[in-house]
């Protein structure tokens, strides 16, 4: 067994960001990777485009994702969001979320039907 910690993190503050912190996970050969992040109380990643599919994956807290022209949808433990490489997103929380992102052209996602969007 190998035991790891992801801190120090990086504070992320591009397309307009406040109070995250990631840290990577792991990349492999063929261009996925996993990313862990944090948004603090009141955080906010700000509006970018997906530079490859990418998985949002709650796995503490909750908070809102939302694309380019949409409203946002209310996100919590349990839930993930997929956007597509080039859609323009953004996710942020008022009381602080914590999710692995896995990016990557091979995102292969299950074989299950999406949740319905809610708000």
């Amino acid at each position: 067994m190998k035991l790891f910690r992801f801190d120090p993190v990086m504070p992320i503050t591009q397309f307009g960001s406040m109070n995250v912190v990631a840290a990577p996970v792991m990349r492999n050969d063929i261009g996925i990777q996993v990313v862990w992040m944090r948004l603090d109380a009141g955080g906010r990643l700000g509006n970018h485009q997906a530079v490859k599919n990418q998985l949002f994956i709650v796995t503490s807290g909750n908070g809102w994702v939302q694309t380019e022209n949409g409203d946002k949808t209310t996100v919590t433990v349990g839930q993930a969001a997929f956007w597509q490489s080039g859609e323009w997103h953004e996710s942020g929380t008022e009381t602080g979320m914590m999710a692995l992102i896995i990016e990557g052209d091979a995102i292969d996602l299950p074989n299950i039907a999406p949740q319905r969007n809610s708000t």
